[in-house]
C-alpha cells in the first residue's frame, strides 16, 4: 500500500479578520472543523487574507486623507497669511490712466467669474491701454491669419 502524505496550511490559533472596517478575533479550535473538502479550507484562508488586504487599504486611504487634510490646512493657513497688494497709479496726469483701469477692471472680472475667461481679450485689453490705437476686429484677424499661416507651414 503506498505512502500518501496530505500537505496542509495551517491555520494560526487566532487570525485577525475585517468585518466592516472593525477588527474580529477569529479563533477556530480545530483547523478543518466544519469544512468539507480542502478547497472550503482554502476558501477560509483566502477570505482571511482578502479581509486582512481590505483592512490594510482602508488604513492606507485614511492615512492619505489625514495627509491632504494637513497639507490643505497648511496651504490655507499660508494664502490667509499673504499680504494683499493695493497699487494704485499715482497722479492724475498719467497718460492713459482710465485705459489701465479699463483693462484692469475688465481682467478682474474674468479672473472673479463675471465674464468667461479669454486669453485673447485680456491680451487685448493690456496692449490696448498701451496704444489705444488698436481695434478689437484687426486684433483678432491679426491672430487668425497668424493661426492660419502657421497651420498651413505642417
Amino acid at each position: 500500500m503506498p505512502f500518501i502524505a496530505l500537505c496542509q496550511i495551517p491555520l494560526s490559533p487566532i487570525d485577525w479578520g475585517v468585518s466592516k472596517g472593525v477588527m474580529v478575533k477569529y479563533e477556530p479550535k480545530d483547523p478543518l472543523a466544519g469544512l468539507n473538502s480542502l478547497t472550503e479550507f482554502n476558501s477560509v484562508n483566502v477570505e482571511n487574507r482578502n479581509a486582512m488586504l481590505i483592512a490594510e487599504v482602508d488604513v492606507f486611504v485614511e492615512q492619505q486623507i489625514a495627509q491632504r487634510k494637513k497639507v490643505n490646512k497648511i496651504i490655507d493657513d499660508g494664502i490667509s497669511e499673504m499680504p494683499v497688494i493695493h497699487y494704485e497709479l499715482k497722479g492724475p496726469n498719467i497718460p492713459g490712466r482710465e485705459r489701465y483701469y479699463e483693462a484692469y477692471v475688465e481682467i478682474t472680472k474674468m479672473l472673479n467669474g463675471d465674464t468667461p475667461l479669454n486669453l485673447k481679450r485680456a491680451v487685448f485689453a493690456v496692449e490696448a491701454a498701451n496704444d489705444p490705437t488698436l481695434d478689437w476686429e484687426v486684433f483678432q484677424r491679426s491672430i487668425s491669419d497668424m493661426v492660419t499661416h502657421v497651420t498651413t507651414m505642417s
